[in-house]
């Protein structure tokens, strides 16, 4: 599935866009400066779904996934060898422009590609997992 966006609105934490192949809205994302270092994920429908938030208090390559109810499900941790999301132990090596995660997903310049729909929310939260500990 590929899956374009605007990859300047995305770095600067401007309102973003995801849409599919036939320019279907699919979800949308924006910086929350009511809570500093928080990214959220919304669908199609206007409705909250997660978001992404860096925690400061553990350093600084560090974010956490949260549902809209604020209970965490994953993280991502920047390290030597690339990047590491839990669950899963995926490995995402490059960066918001141009990285992977292999049999997953690839990102290049304002496109996401992702083998399997079903893990859209997961691909769309680490790329602005990426976002939060790149900037």
């Amino acid at each position: 599935m590929r899956i374009t966006f605007n990859a300047d609105n995305l770095k600067k934490r401007e309102k973003t866009c995801f849409y599919d192949e036939e320019g279907k809205l699919l979800c949308w994302s924006i910086y929350d400066f009511a809570f500093k270092h928080r990214t959220r994920l919304f669908d199609e429908n206007d409705i909250e779904i997660a978001y992404v938030q860096k925690d400061i208090s553990r350093n600084d390559d560090y974010v956490i996934f949260a549902d809209n109810k604020d209970k965490p499900f994953g993280s991502m941790e920047r390290s030597s060898a690339g990047y590491l999301i839990s669950p899963g132990d995926y490995h995402f090596s490059g960066t918001s422009e141009d990285g992977e995660i292999k049999n997953m997903m690839k990102v290049s310049s304002g496109n996401l590609e992702i083998e399997n729909s079903k893990q859209l929310k997961e691909a769309v939260m680490i790329l602005l997992g990426l976002i939060e500990i790149e900037r």
